[in-house]
C-alpha cells in the first residue's frame, strides 16, 4: 500500500492504506454494512443506508478520521 505523508508539528507521520482502512472502519463501527476500501490513500465507501441522515453521518465520521478530508 502506498503511504500517505502528513506533517504534525515537526514530526512526519506516514499512514498506510491499511491504517486508513482500520481507522475508518473503527469510526463507522455503528454502520457494519458499509464496506471500506482504501487505494493509494483514497477512501471508497460502498453500501446502502436507511436514510439521508445516515449517509451524512457516514460522510462526517469518515472525514473526521485524521488525514482524511
Amino acid at each position: 500500500t502506498a503511504p500517505t505523508t502528513t506533517t504534525e508539528g515537526t514530526a512526519t507521520v506516514k499512514t498506510s492504506d491499511a491504517d486508513f482502512k482500520h481507522a475508518v472502519e473503527a469510526a463507522l463501527a455503528q454502520y457494519p454494512d458499509v464496506k471500506v476500501t482504501v487505494t493509494n490513500g483514497i477512501v471508497y465507501l460502498e453500501g446502502q443506508l436507511a436514510s439521508d441522515t445516515d449517509y451524512e453521518k457516514v460522510v462526517m465520521l469518515t472525514e473526521s478520521v485524521d488525514g482524511i478530508g
